[in-house]
């Protein structure tokens, strides 16, 4: 991982341990606490029923998420940028190009596990990866493209600033070791989502890719790249799942 600003105390070696250890439940719970706050603005996705703003224009549900979605990344990003990391969002077309690709290798390996988990659903619990099936009812109303727009891009950059930028960073101050601080932040990153055992594995694998890609680019943005194109192909499947086109 790269240098940090972050300090360890320099006491005898049992308390920068303790120091280490209390660090490293906490960053294991931030993981997992940083999902509810990543959803705030998805708060806008919904018809708000059984409130004065149940009638609201769709143009207020879409301002609401929009002014949310800014804050969060507005939070993220300034939090981000306190560890130290180098601020770099540039990417190349070849990368961009290879980012895609990633993408649609982490669905195939998703839908993979999963086409498995059902030949073997003693074994398995089935999750939603594959059709993102949780979106399916949002899309037959009048939020369809404010959930499209959620779930392909706005998600995947606030996720990757979280888990790849932050979660991820602090793992590798703590543990001292690349491979294992990716493998902790995919992880956490796929328990966060709570889907299914062959799910979540295909969750973890675009984790550990876009871990890879993190440290070999130095920067979020092929991450982030491969996130929405992996979430894209999902609303796509829900989009044909609503049309009859796949069942």
């Amino acid at each position: 991982m790269r240098q940090s600003v972050v300090q360890y105390p320099r006491e005898r070696g049992g308390d920068v341990m303790l120091y280490k250890g209390f660090r490293f439940i906490g960053t294991a719970i931030l993981a997992l606490v940083l999902p509810l706050f990543i959803a705030m603005p998805l708060l806008a996705d919904m018809a708000w029923e059984g409130t004065k703003l149940s009638s609201c224009p769709v143009s207020i549900h879409w301002a609401a998420y929009l002014i949310g979605f800014i804050l969060v990344f507005l939070i993220l990003k300034w939090w981000y940028s306190r560890f130290g990391r180098r601020n770099n969002w540039n990417i190349s077309v070849r990368w961009i190009l290879l980012s895609i690709l990633f993408g649609v290798i982490a669905y195939a390996v998703s839908t993979g596990l999963l086409l498995i988990s059902s030949k073997y659903p003693t074994l398995f619990h089935q999750g939603d990866t594959v059709t993102g099936s949780s979106n399916i009812p949002l899309l037959h109303g009048r939020f369809k493209w404010l959930t499209l727009i959620a779930a392909s891009i706005g998600s995947p950059i606030l996720e990757e600033i979280a888990f790849r930028g932050i979660v991820l960073t602090q793992f590798g101050e703590l543990l001292n070791n690349r491979i294992l601080a990716a493998v902790m932040a995919s992880l956490l990153f796929a328990i966060a989502h709570m889907t299914g055992v062959a799910a979540s594995a295909g969750i973890f694998f675009m984790g550990m890719v876009n871990a890879a890609l993190d440290e070999r680019c130095e920067s979020l943005t092929p991450g982030i790249m491969v996130h929405i194109t992996y979430n894209t192909i999902i609303s796509a499947s829900a989009v044909m799942t609503v049309s009859g086109l796949l069942k």
